[in-house]
């Protein structure tokens, strides 16, 4: 099988754990037992669902995704209340989010209709400043790679490495996962094509810690990322992209 295949498959088994976390969530929210961990938790499965789709252009499923996340997000921080019309549609939400990743697994289409009416009816809670359609994945020069890491994140303020306007932010994120990251599921690729969404990204990845293979740990971590965004947010939410796996 090719790598990028390879990959692609293992994207999409993670999918059906990120799946079960998502409807988990949903149910104690439908049932009002919900707190704000487990609305954390809702929001992380469909970003993370969302940043995979993107790395493997999976257009179809990045724009729900997107579009379920935000909804998620205005009742993450509180702008928006849930009550029984909002459950309705989110519990819809979760089954058409199954759906399109079955669908983009096995390449079958899927009613295209059904899809824009349920982003209709998540607009209708949150706005449409990305509306249905509009919105398209900025790509970005790194590749997916299919490592178990862990993450050692350093992150600040750095010097510009090109000239940027006055009202954009440059920031240089030293990006050094360890092996734990992975092995709880997560994915750099899915971190970096995140960061997308919110400027201009550029990453390198440094090789120079890699071993010879005789002396490699098939589970250890030796890469890390340089990368710089520039984008029109602030620190606060370029670290925001890495919030739920810094404890890792």
């Amino acid at each position: 099988m090719d790598p990028m295949e390879e990959i692609k498959q293992t994207f999409f088994i993670e999918c059906e754990d990120l799946l079960e976390e998502l409807n988990d969530g949903l149910t104690a929210m439908s049932d009002g037992s919900a707190d704000a961990e487990t609305v954390n938790a809702v929001f992380r499965a469909a970003h993370s669902i969302k940043g995979g789709a993107g790395a493997f252009a999976l257009d179809d499923l990045v724009r729900f995704a997107h579009k379920f996340e935000t909804t998620l997000d205005e009742v993450r921080q509180e702008r928006l209340e849930v009550n029984a019309d909002l459950m309705s549609v989110f519990l819809r939400s979760g089954d058409m989010l199954a759906d399109l990743v079955h669908s983009s697994r096995d390449g079958v289409d899927i009613d295209a209709v059904a899809v824009d009416e349920l982003i209709a009816e998540l607009e209708a809670f949150c706005g449409s400043d990305d509306a249905a359609g509009g919105e398209t994945e900025e790509k970005t020069d790194f590749q997916p790679m299919a490592l178990d890491l862990d993450l050692d994140l350093d992150l600040g303020l750095g010097e510009e490495e090109e000239p940027s306007p006055p009202s954009l932010n440059a920031f240089n994120i030293l990006f050094r996962p360890r092996k734990e990251l992975y092995a709880n599921g997560n994915e750099t690729s899915f971190l970096l094509r995140a960061l997308t969404d919110l400027g201009t990204v550029t990453s390198k990845c440094d090789f120079s810690n890699v071993p010879l293979l005789d002396e490699l740990d098939p589970e250890g971590a030796c890469l890390e990322w340089r990368i710089t965004v520039t984008t029109e947010f602030d620190e606060a939410q370029v670290r925001e992209v890495f919030d739920f796996v810094e404890s890792d």
